[in-house]
């Protein structure tokens, strides 16, 4: 197979005419992220647009799914391992979902689908709490994660049931190659009216993001985590993440920022493994607990949120009845 002038074959380089989102060719060229997912067999000649019409910043030219698929499933992709612990971000996580499915009253008859679960830490938690779970990842070390906690996971879209009363997709969306066939997936799966659809991707209109121009990268070592080039195939604002989910039927309900995302901003990107990097703001980086917080430093993180520049984007959608 041919070379390209930075590697990879001409088979493994796809390249959109137009936008994943809203199918318009109105595109503007943007400079590549500094700050690449370092590993071999996902170098190549790749770049980055934005819509000018929805406002989606996605990777284009990009990996092709084999080739990305080949990335997942190297053994050097590594999800997070269901260890027990329960990180900020997911205590966050589950807490935001039970506020607005109603509380912790009826949990026990409640049905959480994480799509893209990794190891299942979140599963676990949730679990423990009284949901009913399941979990989709297409990572077979993710899936052997969660089998060996005895956690149900799949990587069939066939075989998952129907009438969810919460489907979670957290830092997966980005990954996602086709939104036409992963979308109706949930608009399937999911309970009318009651349901709720979760959505956590990485905020690329951050604080962090901001501070995180290409030049910045490679003179100031900053780590711009956010892009994980070029594994992230899309980068959402507010915006965007909404008109993206109404395309495919789904209300806004709410959306909201999490995670500061500044302590990590001058680390060395050696200091991640590949495959975790853009999944770390999952880990450890989520809201601070309120009452570990003082008035002070409370309003401050509220004060920041509110302003949406967390490093995370949390959407919750509902699909309308028929």
């Amino acid at each position: 197979m041919r070379k390209n002038e930075q590697g990879g074959s001409q088979q493994e380089r796809i390249t959109l005419p137009n936008c994943p989102a809203c199918g318009e060719n109105r595109r503007t060229k943007l400079s590549i992220p500094g700050h690449w997912v370092d590993y071999e067999i996902l170098s190549g000649d790749w770049g980055l647009e934005k819509c000018r019409s929805c406002g989606l910043v996605f990777t284009n030219p990009r990996p092709s799914e084999t080739l990305l698929m080949a990335f997942y499933s190297s053994g050097k992709y590594y999800p997070h391992q269901t260890d027990g612990q329960s990180s900020t971000a997911i205590r966050f996580l589950i807490s935001r979902i039970e506020h607005y499915c109603g509380g912790t009253a009826g949990i026990r008859d409640k049905t959480l689908l994480d799509f893209g679960c990794g190891g299942g830490s979140l599963l676990k938690h949730a679990a423990e709490r009284g949901w009913r779970t399941m979990g989709y990842d297409i990572a077979p070390t993710a899936i052997d994660a969660c089998r060996s906690s005895g956690i149900d996971v799949t990587n069939d879209l066939n075989v998952l049931p129907k009438d969810f009363d919460v489907i979670l997709c957290s830092h997966s969306l980005e990954h996602v190659t086709d939104f036409d066939r992963i979308l109706p997936v949930f608009a399937g799966l999911i309970k009318r009216d009651t349901g709720r659809l979760f959505i956590a991707v990485p905020n690329a209109e951050s604080l962090r993001a901001r501070l995180s121009p290409p030049w910045m990268t490679k003179y100031a070592g900053a780590n711009e985590r956010y892009h994980a080039f070029p594994i992230h195939l899309s980068h959402f604002t507010r915006h965007s993440l909404i008109a993206l989910l109404k395309r495919y039927g789904f209300e806004e309900i709410t959306t909201e920022t999490y995670g500061f995302g500044l302590d990590s901003y001058f680390r060395a990107a050696d200091d991640e493994k590949p495959g975790e990097q853009e999944k770390a703001a999952t880990q450890n980086e989520g809201s601070i607990p309120p009452q570990k917080c003082g008035a002070l430093k409370q309003w401050i993180q509220q004060t920041f949120m509110s302003l949406g520049l967390g490093e995370n984007l949390l959407g919750v959608f509902r699909l309308p009845g028929k």
